[in-house]
């Protein structure tokens, strides 16, 4: 059975797409059945981030209404364990049903299941959220990513999820040094157990 991971952020702009693309590629490339679903509506960039923007792809919206069978998400073209879903390019009503049924064929079917979710509150981070066997909160090191992760995090706990692990992205020591803060600071002020440190 596979596993739902959703990687969350209190605010934009903190490399979510970015580290959401190359954690599945590289598990893609230690043998793993992926499937990345973009859910940033209108918004999305995962496809440029895993090398797919020239690839026609089905939108998660598409499988939920049941216009198309999973089988059909797009396939990366040089890592054929990955696969990916789109997501539409209008915004509309998320139901949280049809998504958690997709998503447990898909456990069926995938080692693990990435969703990229909207920066913030609302209904498809929540809908993210509820549905994940496990969340990863990103921030970056400036205070106003760290505020918003820790408001993330405590949404989070609203929610009951009591998986949840921080990701750090952008780490530079000289302007941590410069801000006189460090990673336990960081930690300290989410509230969140740190994940892993992602360099600039």
């Amino acid at each position: 059975m596979g596993e739902v991971i959703s990687l969350l952020s209190g605010a934009g702009g903190v490399g979510r797409s970015a580290c959401a693309a190359g954690i599945g590629l590289a598990l893609a490339n230690a043998g793993k059945k992926v499937l990345c679903i973009d859910c940033c509506a209108g918004t999305g960039a995962l496809d440029l981030y895993l090398g797919m923007e020239r690839q026609d792809a089905l939108s998660y919206a598409d499988i939920c209404r049941g216009d198309y069978p999973l089988s059909r998400a797009a396939v990366h073209p040089s890592l054929p364990a990955l696969r990916f879903l789109s997501a539409p390019i209008r915004p509309e009503a998320v139901i949280a049903d049809p998504f958690r049924r997709v998503l447990s064929m898909a456990k069926r079917e995938f080692d693990f299941i990435l969703l990229d979710a909207p920066a913030g509150f609302g209904d498809m981070a929540d809908c993210a959220a509820a549905v994940a066997d496990r969340c990863v909160v990103l921030c970056g090191i400036d205070p106003a990513s760290i505020r918003a992760a820790g408001r993330m995090a405590d949404e989070l706990q609203l929610l009951g999820k009591t998986d949840v692990r921080l990701l750090v992205n952008r780490v530079h020591p000289g302007r941590l040094k410069a801000m006189k803060l460090n990673i336990d600071d960081i930690m300290d002020r989410t509230g969140l157990p740190l994940l892993g440190l992602v360099p600039e």
